[in-house]
């Protein structure tokens, strides 16, 4: 092994020298270098700089060089954190953000404020370009030992230059789901193929402080699309102060009558199950009563449109429109029951005079 201390130019040869020289440790006028097998290993330049497996720094997708830099050809490109120790704590990677401009400094953060990122880059050829990004950020106004936290996860979508945020968890443990930087219900749950009654998404009534989890299953929607609850309610915003222009609907008996109620099954490709049900035709209904229909594109895996939709019933207003010619059914019975007991009183009254 050699030790030499080098000038500013390779002929310069101070300092002190033994073994191979192809290995050594180089102090330059500008930088401190580490060589083993005569290739640059480790390198610290003049600013503080600290390059593992390069001699080159090289700029992220901000434009930025980073203070450290980590870079290899081989199947070694990670970081190893490891922690031997006869208890259950890990080992730990920290971000640290403050408002100071001072090393060690301890100025309070803000709401919204940044306190870390992890970015995943890829090259396009001629530099590195983000393709997604994890932040951890500020959510809400911090304090002594208080320090709420939200994480952002963001992708980059095809042809676009920069990541969109696509989903939040937020300070209370909730998560918010979004596409194009909008609130969307762009909210997907995919399950592997198997039995119908599997899971899919389970609404746990958790104690105040209780684990991830635990507490009674108050909601569930299965693979099959099937919503179970435990209590068998079912609501809507219904009251008066949010409504105006409240007046009687209108009668719904010839709709209801015009209805054509179907046995069906699903095709076999349409994945769904292929048992037979009841129920109605989007076409059918639409003829009758239109804004019962919402026909919607059909769009690929990629949001392009296939030039195709597909029509759905809603069924929540078709049962409020059921509930109004039951009305008026009732209505219509009440009234020939009146009139029939009416009758009977007359025939009696007559029959009692012919007597």
């Amino acid at each position: 092994m050699a030790i030499r201390i080098d000038g500013d130019n390779a002929t310069a040869t101070p300092g002190i020298t033994g073994g191979d020289a192809d290995t050594g440790l180089v102090f330059g006028t500008d930088e401190v270098k580490i060589v083993t097998g005569g290739t640059d290993r480790v390198t610290v330049g003049s600013t503080g700089r600290l390059l593992v497996g390069t001699s080159t720094s090289r700029s992220n997708s901000f434009g930025n060089a980073a203070i450290e830099q980590l870079e290899t050809t081989g199947a070694d490109a990670s970081l190893q954190v490891t922690r031997n120790s006869n208890n259950s704590a890990p080992p730990i990677v920290s971000f640290g953000k403050t408002r100071s401009e001072s090393l060690g400094g301890v100025t309070v953060v803000a709401s919204g404020d940044q306190l870390g990122a992890v970015n995943f880059e890829g090259a396009d050829g001629s530099a590195l370009v983000l393709g997604a990004q994890i932040k951890a950020e500020v959510d809400g106004d911090p304090g002594a030992n208080d320090m709420p936290g939200r994480l952002v996860f963001s992708t980059t979508a095809d042809g676009a230059s920069s990541p969109t945020e696509r989903m939040q968890i937020d300070r209370r443990g909730q998560s918010l789901f979004l596409s194009d930087g909008l609130p969307s219900v762009d909210f997907m749950i995919s399950t592997v193929a198997g039995s119908s009654s599997l899971r899919c998404l389970s609404v746990r009534n958790s104690a105040t402080g209780g684990s991830l989890g635990s507490g009674s299953e108050v909601c569930l929607i299965r693979r099959n699309g099937d919503l179970d609850n435990t209590n068998n309610s079912y609501g809507s915003l219904s009251d008066i102060k949010l409504k105006e222009n409240i007046v009687d609907a209108n009668s719904q008996w010839d709709d209801l009558k015009a209805l054509q109620v179907r046995n069906y099954n699903f095709k076999v490709e349409t994945g769904n199950q292929t048992h037979t049900q009841i129920g109605l035709i989007a076409q059918e209904v639409e003829l009758v009563s239109p804004g019962l229909v919402k026909t919607t594109p059909d769009l690929d895996e990629n949001d392009i449109d296939l030039g195709t939709t597909t029509k759905s019933v809603n069924y929540s207003v078709l049962y409020m429109k059921a509930v109004k010619a039951l009305q008026e059914a009732m209505e219509r019975i009440e009234t020939l029951e009146a009139s029939n007991a009416a009758l009977e009183t007359r025939l009696t009254a007559l029959e009692g005079g012919a007597s």
